[in-house]
């Protein structure tokens, strides 16, 4: 009954939240059924609408309110450039940093020039520490409200918050303790699967956007782009921990504010240019930074081929596998020292490292020949990118990560499921046949290397053992 009650109480208050949306945006609504990639002949709507939907936690509230003050006066157009924010406020405790609203508020807002932000949490804050951000009805439903009441030449979506990657013991279908996208810790931790994201971008009916942006850690992963591939020409996705104030979106408004050039390659280029010398500056004169960075564009199309070739390497795996001699040099490669991006998640590995290692130590010319056209598309793939390694790991820069594991990570149990059981039903799986090669495999690296510390050893049965028992 108490799940009943809440669960009520954050349906009321999404109701409730249409209002306000509807209140803050253009009364003209959106008659046409997808956004246009070119100019409308009347400027009745904006050239881009940015949709901003997530949470960080209440003591990183303060970095998206200090970015509303400093895009507050950019947005001063509604012809040019708009955006909306349904943001929920974290948790109460001693390191609570928001400002503009209380612990557990939810507010739904369009951000303008206008805005006085130091009334947000009077006229446009709702108590909803049960609001269900994760749920897919809700970010569709968000979706659509600001596309009829926000309407554009084309949209831009950012999910703002904590990422997870390709998360193991979260992203399951239909699991209800267990997501991986979007982490809430008013919801005992729970937030958004990557089979949710792809559902509430289904459930929007007929919206492409050139653009979704993840403003997360870790979700430069080749398992989760490709869930939600259809939903966008282009991805912005970090690999490893972002680190970031908002200045992904603060240089992304500024290159598109102004801009009818709807080629996004052109747009891309003039954000990273302003976006790149920020990073670079700021890895040069931080004194505490002790872990690797990156961020990247990727051109979702893409994906397609290189999918192809990636069944075709998994595909030849498991087919040498079955010879001792190749079977060796396979094991060899992962014995290489792949490189992990996460030390919690030592599972996700480089998928171009992966594949350099797998073509200089097996001796086969058709694995070799996947191999080499996975890396070529991979970094064809990747449009814009930036990185800094905080130590030299054998390899030029990072791409995308990949779930490698063996057969006992793939059945190993977690909270009553197995790996396999959230693994085979991804779209990536179902396209690559990428488990079929991890079931097949019976070997994992005893050493790796992490962003943190370099090469570390790392025990496989440890960390079986606390999948186990969480």
């Amino acid at each position: 009954m108490k799940y009943l009650s809440n669960f009520r109480m954050a349906m009321a208050a999404a109701l409730m939240c249409l209002p306000l949306l509807f209140a803050s945006c253009s009364k003209d609504e959106d008659t046409s059924t997808t956004p246009t990639t070119t100019p409308t002949t009347q400027r009745d709507r904006a050239r881009y609408t940015v949709m901003v939907y997530g949470n960080a936690g209440g003591k990183m509230d303060y970095i998206i309110e200090d970015m509303w003050n400093q895009l507050k006066p950019m947005l001063n157009d509604s012809t040019d450039v708009r955006m909306v924010y349904l943001y929920k406020y974290g948790a109460e405790s001693e390191n609570f940093s928001g400002r503009y609203g209380n612990p557990g508020d939810v507010v739904w807002f369009e951000l303008n020039s206008e805005t006085n932000l130091d009334s947000l949490k009077y006229s446009s804050a709702l108590q909803a520490p049960d609001f269900p951000l994760y749920e897919p009805y809700m970010l569709a439903n968000y979706i659509k409200a600001v596309k009829q009441k926000c309407p554009a030449d084309n949209y831009i979506f950012v999910l703002w918050g904590h990422g997870g990657g390709y998360d193991i013991v979260r992203d399951r279908p239909n699991h209800i303790v267990a997501k991986g996208v979007l982490y809430d810790e008013l919801a005992e931790g729970k937030g958004m699967t990557m089979y949710e994201f792809a559902d509430g971008l289904a459930t929007a009916g007929n919206t492409h956007f050139p653009l979704i942006m993840f403003h997360n850690c870790l979700m430069g992963n080749i398992e989760t782009v490709t869930e939600v591939q259809q939903y966008a020409d282009y991805f912005f996705v970090s690999s490893h921990v972002l680190e970031s104030d908002g200045e992904p979106i603060m240089e992304l408004v500024k290159a598109i504010r102004g801009n009818d050039d709807y080629n996004f390659e052109h747009t891309a280029a003039k954000w990273f240019g302003t976006l790149r010398p920020i990073y670079d500056q700021f890895v040069e004169t931080a004194t505490d930074l002790n872990q690797s960075l990156d961020f990247k564009v990727i051109r979702s199309s893409g994906l397609e081929n290189l999918n192809v070739y990636l069944m075709g390497v998994a595909n030849r795996l498991y087919d040498l596998y079955s010879d001792p001699v190749r079977k060796a040099e396979i094991d060899s490669a992962a014995a290489h020292y792949l490189y992990t991006y996460h030390t919690s998640s030592p599972y996700l590995v480089d998928l171009d490292h992966y594949m350099q290692t797998l073509g200089e130590n097996v001796n086969d010319d058709t694995l070799r020949t996947y191999c080499q056209q996975v890396r070529t598309l991979l970094d064809e793939m990747i449009i814009q990118r930036w990185h800094y390694m905080i130590h030299p790991i054998g390899f030029d820069d990072f791409s995308l990560s990949i779930v490698f594991g063996n057969n006992q990570f793939l059945h190993t149990a977690v909270r009553g499921n197995t790996i396999a059981s959230a693994y085979y039903p991804s779209v990536f799986n179902r396209r690559t046949g990428w488990a079929e090669w991890l079931d097949a495999n019976t070997f994992l690296p005893d050493k790796m290397i992490c962003p943190q510390g370099g090469l570390v050893a790392f025990s496989w049965q440890t960390y079986f053992d606390i999948l186990e028992n969480l």
